[in-house]
């Protein structure tokens, strides 16, 4: 196309297409550098919930903190804001609901390690075990877990079961 350009006597037009080939070379090696990149440095988006629950603690404390100065500020002034008890009881109880959740995902997150991982030997021992949870069969390269109750769940099956239990 651009040696078209070009025999035609065109050099704005075969200048724009080089423009656009460098540009979509360029966006090529962008996106081959993101996925490395996320291939090299370990990116999860399972852990997507977990990065989720930190930033709404994070939130949560911040919009308890305010509504507490504020309700100081004016309780200081005025007396007693009975107006804004409510607010401030919500955000309290906000950033006590988020930090109990994430309490309960720090503990698994710490007991995970402790179960067998799952490798390509376990497979004659187990035969083809499923998992309980998403009823896929198990995966013998690290993401599956070996249960003391004797269960081969995945490890993203347990994170979401213990992340969000029934009725939550």
């Amino acid at each position: 196309m651009i040696a078209a350009a070009e025999e035609a006597g065109d050099g704005g037009e075969a200048d724009r297409l080089r423009e656009e080939e460098a540009e979509e070379a360029a966006n090529a090696e962008e996106e081959e550098a993101m996925a490395r990149m996320g291939e090299e440095e370990g990116l999860k988006w399972e852990d997507e919930d977990y990065y989720y629950l930190m930033c709404s603690v994070a939130v949560n404390m911040v919009k308890m903190i305010l509504n507490a100065a504020y309700f100081y500020a004016i309780f200081r002034q005025y007396g007693m804001p009975l107006l804004m008890v409510r607010d401030l009881m919500r955000s309290v109880h906000a950033f006590m609901r988020d930090g109990s959740k994430l309490q309960t995902v720090l503990k698994m997150r710490a007991a995970l390690p402790r179960f067998h991982v799952l490798v390509e030997e376990d497979k004659e021992e187990l035969g083809d075990d499923q998992c309980p949870f998403c009823l896929d069969p198990a995966d013998f390269e690290g993401k599956s877990v070996l249960l003391p109750c004797g269960h081969v769940i995945h490890r993203s099956c347990l994170r979401q079961m213990v992340e969000h239990p029934a009725g939550q």
